[in-house]
């Protein structure tokens, strides 16, 4: 007898409210820059309307997370971002405007690609400087785009535009994601300065509440963990999460697991001094539970990095491919950052980490099986774990 084979029903993935709030968010940008200001108060013929808009409702969709304060930590990411890249891109389009009006067109050019290439370095190297490589992205983007302005007769009024587009644009997610069905404040997820915890036999990190996803089966829609709030006040210092390490008795865990309420990749400088420090002077096995696209966060390699900082990687897989990936993880970075984990498992094993891959246990059961393909294919061990 033929076994009747079952096809597997598909069910649309839910619209969420962080969804609702950006479409809403974009409406309002437009009523308020380009149809109130733009065409009510100023006409028509403003020039400006059209790049404020544009770089507005740009800032209001990337800004817009799945709280306020994360709404509101992007934002301070954002502004400040465009701020470098407008800065150093003026100062980088003058010299290549006097370069045009002195010199043959052809040396101009190439002069004109040499100063976007040095550009684009001191930019980068600027953010890891002051500690902030999580926009350097955004800076080259923000540079690139004012030093493309060289033929523009006003290359300084577009620069503000795209300022005080970013600045509304930010304002107005931070107003719609406060103000339009607000995250709900309890008991259980008042801000707090948990910094270290315990879990089972293991002593766990919490060094940041910025992830790339909004994982819908993640412990923090909850609010809480283990009857204990995970979710900081503000980021705590290398110092602070030492001290917090420190009132924990060495004894009583196995080992020490960068992994709370956000992305631990995040933090690099914290996370790697403080990894080196548990290992010089507690000597105990240091693991990071990461969603696997700490490459994409910081825009480089950071797998040298961990080296004596970390031992063993568990990786988040969360599905057996991109789409289902989307479903359930709804990253920053959409269905690529599905392939993005597993080149991030491939290049930690081959660098030497104790590297693993995990799922949750509440995905379909056809789709674990699945996922245990997937891992095998990569010679990769695959753990079924709990919602942590």
């Amino acid at each position: 007898m033929k076994q009747q084979s079952h096809k597997k029903s598909y069910h649309p993935p839910k619209v969420g409210m962080r969804i609702i709030k950006t479409a809403l968010a974009v409406l309002v940008t437009l009523l308020i820059i380009d149809f109130l200001l733009g065409r009510l108060i100023l006409g028509r013929d403003w020039a400006g309307s059209l790049n404020i808009t544009i770089f507005a409702i740009i800032s209001t969709v990337i800004t817009m997370q799945s709280s306020v304060k994360e709404t509101v930590k992007a934002a301070r990411e954002r502004i400040i971002g465009t701020l470098i890249g407008v800065v150093i891109g003026l100062a980088f389009l003058a010299l290549a405007v006097l370069m045009f009006d002195t010199t043959p067109e052809t040396v101009a050019v190439l002069v004109f690609y040499a100063l976007l290439t040095i550009g684009t370095l001191l930019v980068i190297y600027l953010c890891k400087v002051i500690k902030f490589a999580i926009v350097s992205s955004l800076c080259v983007v923000v540079f690139i785009s004012v030093m493309y302005a060289v033929n523009s007769n006003t290359p300084l009024v577009d620069a503000i535009w795209r300022v005080l587009g970013t600045i509304v644009g930010a304002i107005i997610a931070i107003v719609i994601n406060a103000v339009v069905f607000p995250p709900k404040i309890n008991e259980e997820n008042i801000m707090s300065d948990t910094y270290a915890y315990k879990f089972e036999d293991n002593l766990y990190l919490n060094i940041t509440n910025r992830c790339s996803n909004d994982c819908t089966f993640c412990v923090r829609q909850g609010g809480s963990f283990g009857g204990q709030s995970l979710w900081l006040k503000t980021e705590p210092t290398t110092a602070q999460v030492i001290e917090a390490i420190k009132t924990f008795d060495p004894d009583s865990y196995n080992q020490i697991v960068f992994c709370g309420y956000g992305e631990s990749t995040y933090r690099m400088d914290c996370m790697v001094e403080v990894g080196k420090w548990i290992k010089d002077n507690l000597g105990k096995t240091v693991r990071l539970n990461t969603n696997g696209l700490g490459n994409l966060i910081n825009g480089r390699d950071i797998l040298p990095e961990l080296k004596g900082a970390v031992d063993s990687i568990s990786v988040s897989l969360n599905q057996y491919n991109a789409s289902k990936y989307e479903e359930v993880s709804k990253s920053v970075y959409g269905e690529s950052a599905f392939d993005e984990v597993l080149d991030f498992a491939k290049k930690s094993k081959d660098a030497g980490f104790d590297t693993q891959m995990s799922i949750v246990a509440c995905i379909p059961k056809e789709d674990i099986a699945e996922c245990y393909i997937v891992c095998d294919k990569l010679g990769m061990p695959l753990r079924v774990r709990g919602q942590m």
